[in-house]
């Protein structure tokens, strides 16, 4: 099954998507801030990443700029 990183310093939201998500069978990775979400992308290689545009450490929009 598909890996979803999930990306947010809100609790609420990660919750909220995670449960939406992992009902359908992904498996799920969660992250705090940019910088938690960045290493779990190392280690982990998911297939997909749901990031917040901000967040602490790295931004979702300067996640994205290491990545390419």
């Amino acid at each position: 099954m598909p890996t979803v990183l999930i990306a947010d310093d809100e609790p609420s939201l990660r919750l909220l998507v995670n449960a939406t998500i992992a009902a359908h069978g992904y498996t799920i990775l969660e992250a705090t801030d940019g910088n938690e979400a960045w290493t779990l992308l190392q280690e982990h290689h998911p297939d997909v990443a749901l990031l917040d545009v901000q967040m602490p450490g790295l931004t979702g929009l300067a996640w994205i700029i290491h990545t390419r």
